[in-house]
This record gives structure tokens, C-alpha cells and sequence, in this order.
């Protein structure tokens, strides 16, 4: 039902709390899809050791080399963590219920920003909530309990943001051309300077 793509630099510590996470919080039918940036950590060796499908290159091309993760999606929708993202309980399930609003309106090109939860900062697009810095003093625990009882106080429904990871139609991705360094569903160089002309 969905392909979870990402890409990864020197980040496979991070990239194994991120397959864990998909591996328990994810209810749907997914694949797992990762592009390696020509990683020095091992990280090749841990996607084959795990069976994960992998696309690898000769260099770091950062962010657009989600396009690569992209080509092998074999489902209708994408979706794009970071590499050092945890995916919460459901996650999924909340995305499909926006996916079937969308369908019900018969709203075909759309993208789904997610809400991330970061330790500190004050991008009111976030909601902050400190359960580690790092792949290091990450507190999963911290963080469920948190998930279970208090993150519903922070609910804000029928936002619109620009946050990432963000789910778009695999149709719509490739109508687009996929990521370049100027521009990506959600986030862009050009994004914060309002005033410059296209």
C-alpha cells in the first residue's frame, strides 16, 4: 500500500532506529526502500544482511537522491523520512485516513506534510519535546509514553504546513520530475525568501 523511501549518508545508527520503528509501528502493507549516498559506515552491509531493497552511489547527492529510493516504490504512494526520523504508532493509519478524504473529494494531486517532534528549537511547525539529541540519547520509551497520553493535547487539526516527511501520490511524483536542489514537495531554497521572483 506504501513505499517508504529514503536516502542515507554515514547514518546507519540512525537508519536502524528508523527500520525499527517502521518494522513495529507500521499496520499497512509497505515496503522498505533505502538509497545509499556511498556510505563508509557500513550501511551496505546492514541493508543486505537485513534484505532491505537498496539502490546505491558514487557519491552524496543529499536530498535529491530520494528520486533513485523512488524508482523502485512499486505502490500508489510514497513516503519520505529522514533517515533519523521515528515513525509513531499509526502512522500510517493517519495517513490513509487523509489519502481516503482526498479520494472521497475526488482530489487526485495533493501532498501530506507530517508533524515532526524535535528536542528543542521554536519552528512552531514542530511540536518540541525532548526525548534524546541523537541515535545516542534517544529514549524510544520517553517517547511512546508521551505519543500515549500527552501528544493529543498538542492536536492541531486541518493544518496547513510545510513540514517534512511528507507522503505524495507516486503518480503525482513522477508527473513532477521528482526532487531537485531548488525544490521539494514541502520544503525549498527559494521557500524562504518571499520576496525573490521565480
Amino acid at each position: 500500500m506504501i513505499s517508504i523511501c529514503c536516502c542515507t549518508y554515514n547514518s546507519l545508527e540512525y537508519l536502524k532506529i528508523l527500520y525499527s520503528s517502521v518494522k513495529r509501528n507500521t499496520k499497512l502493507k509497505y515496503e522498505f526502500l533505502v538509497h545509499d549516498n556511498a556510505s563508509t559506515d557500513g550501511t551496505k552491509e546492514w541493508l543486505e544482511q537485513n534484505k532491505i531493497k537498496y539502490s546505491i552511489g558514487l557519491k552524496n547527492e543529499g536530498f535529491t537522491a530520494l528520486n533513485y529510493a523512488a524508482k523502485m516504490a512499486s505502490y500508489d504512494y510514497i513516503f519520505f523520512p529522514n533517515a533519523d526520523n521515528y515513525l509513531l504508532p499509526n502512522w500510517d493509519i493517519e495517513i490513509f485516513k487523509q489519502i481516503n478524504n482526498f479520494k472521497s473529494e475526488n482530489i487526485e494531486k495533493f501532498i501530506i506534510a507530517t508533524r515532526a517532534i524535535e528536542p528543542s528549537g521554536n519552528n512552531n511547525e514542530y511540536l518540541i519535546y525532548n526525548c534524546g539529541h541523537n541515535d545516542k540519547t534517544f529514549d524510544e520509551g520517553k517517547l511512546l509514553k508521551f505519543c500515549l497520553t500527552e501528544m493529543k493535547n498538542y492536536d492541531r487539526e486541518n493544518t496547513i504546513q510545510y513540514n517534512f516527511p511528507n507522503c505524495i501520490p507516486r503518480k503525482l511524483f513522477e508527473e513532477m520530475g521528482g526532487f531537485d536542489m531548488d525544490y521539494q514537495p514541502g520544503w525549498s531554497r527559494r521557500s524562504r525568501f518571499f520576496d525573490e521572483s521565480p
